[in-house]
């Protein structure tokens, strides 16, 4: 894939940034003859700058063996037989992303979480489940939800109440827009297929860390249930530092509200009720 001149000079300008590169350095790196004066023009004013197609072809090249990633600047055609990740790049050219939002959303974002929300299936139950934020080797930013019943049997008023375990997993892909995180996800039930959107907009990040990282997400979800259309509230919050994705995995179930930290109890809250979703 070749950017043009604007991407290129863009793309360019936030690798050299994240490496910490000097001007000298740089050029050197490149096999550029831009003087000082010339480079900081060029950086600076990407959109209107313009440069020789040999000193093009030598940023392409010198990105690509960086193995620079970013989404912006592919191609319909380049997407569709380079990556299996294409939607997450259609999105990127839908939204008019840039190259500073997605670098920062991946930084930001990346890591292991646990999910919480009420469950459709067993009144005052929630599911406590892992939302995994990861980067693809393509560089899109993928999210992978997986939700898991262990089971019960109870006796209520006498009766046995018995409910079967439930395994529920959906992917797809995270981008960001005005500070609100939205997730596309499909489950991966390929013959019954449920689709989810989660858009987070309370968001609490730790900014005493040089390299600040999301703490928790809150926000709405909206998804399908065999025929079924819902609404719901949700909540994620970063696992500790220790956690791997196999132990938070290895604790997924559904628990009762009392369970549950007042805090996301009543984050999960649709109103000022006790009603945690709606069905349609």
């Amino acid at each position: 894939m070749s950017l043009n001149t604007s991407e290129a000079l863009n793309a360019l300008k936030i690798y050299i940034d994240q490496a910490n590169m000097s001007y000298k350095d740089a050029v050197a790196d490149i096999g550029l003859s831009w003087s000082a004066s010339t480079w900081s023009t060029r950086l600076n004013n990407p959109n209107t700058s313009k440069i020789s197609e040999d000193d093009l072809y030598k940023i392409n090249r010198y990105l690509e063996y960086k193995n620079f990633k970013s989404g912006i600047g592919r191609k319909i055609n380049d997407i569709t037989v380079i990556s299996e990740e294409y939607m997450y790049f259609s999105l990127l050219s839908f939204f008019g992303y840039s190259f500073e939002t997605e670098l920062e959303t991946k930084s930001l974002a990346s890591g292991i979480y646990r999910l919480y929300r009420p469950s459709l299936k067993i009144p005052d139950m929630f599911t406590v489940g892992l939302f995994d934020i990861s980067e693809s080797v393509d560089g899109a930013l993928k999210v992978h939800e997986v939700r898991h019943f262990k089971g019960l049997s109870e006796d209520v008023d006498g009766a046995s109440v018995i409910e079967r375990k439930v395994h529920e997993e959906f992917k797809g892909y995270m981008i960001r827009k005005r500070r609100r995180y939205i997730c596309i996800e499909r489950s991966t039930n390929l013959a019954s297929p449920n689709f989810l959107m989660s858009i987070f907009n309370d968001e609490f990040v730790d900014n005493e860390d040089k390299n600040a990282k999301i703490l928790s997400l809150g926000g709405v979800a909206f998804g399908t249930v065999g025929s079924r259309m819902y609404i719901s509230k949700v909540f994620i919050e970063r696992c500790d530092i220790d956690e791997t994705k196999e132990s938070v995995l290895n604790g997924l179930d559904y628990v009762r509200g009392s369970a549950l930290k007042p805090s996301v109890k009543r984050y999960l809250q649709m109103g000022k009720g006790d009603e945690y979703y709606h069905v349609f």
